[in-house]
């Protein structure tokens, strides 16, 4: 079992990162770029609410082994790797319901991941769910984008 949870803790995540060079190849470039800044900035700001916020993460209070590969030292909340993972999940809900079903159920499994590793505890989980899901609507909700790539074309 641990090394399942190895293996997909850090597998998951990257597969919906993929989700930038697919929309990218999909030629829906606008995609692609709201993808790439949600992620960047949700995990930015999820570092530095950690960064503000110390809280020592389960398996450093309770003195036990984390079951992730790098078990990080930063503090516990927010999740970066939930709140990141439902940032990505969320721009492409609102862009794909039927692939961003999918991709909200692959967050949610990164995030149950976490706590069954021993690096989060359930609310740091929660809160990064919520930091990400907010962060994706705001950036849909402004048409955030890199510069110069055109919503209605897909391209630059």
């Amino acid at each position: 079992m641990d090394f399942i949870i190895k293996f997909l803790d850090s597998t998951l995540i990257g597969l919906l990162a993929l989700m930038i060079p697919y929309f990218w190849i999909k030629k829906e470039k606008y995609i692609a770029g709201q993808l790439l800044v949600a992620g960047l900035w949700t995990w930015l700001l999820s570092h530095l609410i950690k960064y503000w916020f110390y809280i020592p993460r389960p398996y450093i209070a309770q003195h036990i082994e984390a079951l992730v590969n790098r078990p990080p030292t930063s503090g516990a909340f927010p999740s970066a790797h939930a709140a990141t993972a439902f940032a990505l999940a969320m721009v492409v809900f609102l862009h794909q319901k039927k692939l961003g079903i999918m991709t909200l159920v692959i967050a949610g499994i990164i995030s149950w991941l976490r706590v069954v590793g021993k690096v989060h505890y359930p609310i740091d989980v929660f809160g990064g769910a919520l930091l990400g899901m907010f962060i994706g609507l705001i950036i849909k909700y402004f048409n955030v984008n890199l510069g110069g790539l055109d919503k209605r074309q897909g391209t630059s």
